[in-house]
């Protein structure tokens, strides 16, 4: 089989060109990529600064490491990459961002990961693959806003590290949330859908929610809904009937509706607030 049937990289590179003087975080770019069983990737010289969201399947490093499906994983060090094997028969799909290492990033990034290598399992991979998906966003701009960029690097890092917490849930209701955030944008999602895929009963998945989370399993979908398009109103380019296709509502007049009455104002209005705030137009 030919080399290039076995992968796939789509990149997002960040145009705004790397100044050392600098003492901010800067990107460097970002890609999606997909790798085939059989696949292995190629050893070289690491320049930059690496953060990436193992959505499935597993590959093993060259020294030996395994990493599995639904895990962050960074590298700080400058060493030489060895190359990674693709492991059974699942593709691994990830999603990947490079940052130039400089010391404003080194001593941001070592706050959160003191290790320079390693890996983190997750518990909710939909919550860190909205910020990857928002930085994918950001880099498709004629003019990127690379404050924004920075800011979205530290709340991934948030993120990560806090799901590494304690989850105050039982096994089966993270399984049960991690499956709805993964299918937020599914206008299909439902009570009997998300029972069948997470191997529970309805009576079980209701008496779940009810004991744990105070809320029935609808008023849950569309609460993280409301949560993820709060945070798509903040990119301008994206118009309102596209958020709520993205965030599964079967209509956007359906989201404003739910949107006024949870935040008290419609998604309009809320943008509006964004860029001019108290007013300020």
């Amino acid at each position: 089989m030919p080399l290039s049937d076995l992968f796939h990289e789509e990149f997002f590179f960040n145009p705004a060109p790397y100044d050392p003087e600098r003492d901010t975080l800067q990107v460097f770019c970002a890609f999606k990529s997909c790798f085939k069983p059989g696949f292995t990737s190629r050893g070289g010289e690491k320049k930059y600064a690496i953060y990436s969201l193992n959505m499935s399947g597993s590959y093993e490093t060259q020294s030996g490491k395994i990493i599995s499906s639904r895990s962050f994983v960074w590298s700080r060090s400058r060493a030489f990459v060895g190359k990674s094997t693709v492991l059974g028969d699942e593709d691994v799909k990830r999603k990947v961002l490079m940052l130039h290492q400089n010391p404003i990033h080194e001593l941001l990034s070592s706050q959160f990961l003191p290790s320079p290598n390693g890996s983190l399992p997750l518990a909710d991979i939909g919550r860190v693959e909205l910020i990857y998906d928002l930085i994918f966003e950001e880099l498709t701009q004629k003019s990127v806003d690379n404050p924004r960029l920075a800011g979205l690097f530290v709340q991934l890092l948030h993120e990560v590290i806090s799901q590494q917490r304690q989850s105050p849930y039982s096994a089966p209701v993270e399984k049960i949330l991690s499956f709805i955030s993964r299918n937020l944008d599914d206008t299909e999602l439902s009570r009997t859908l998300i029972a069948e895929r997470c191997g529970v009963s309805l009576r079980t998945l209701d008496r779940l929610f009810a004991k744990e989370l105070n809320s029935s399993v609808t008023r849950y979908i569309i609460s993280a809904r409301l949560n993820k398009v709060h945070s798509l109103l903040a990119l301008p380019e994206l118009q309102i009937k596209s958020i709520a296709a993205r965030c599964g509502f079967s209509s956007a007049a359906f989201m404003t509706y739910s949107f006024r009455k949870r935040f008290g104002m419609t998604p309009a209005e809320y943008r509006k607030e964004l860029q001019f705030p108290s007013g300020k137009a």
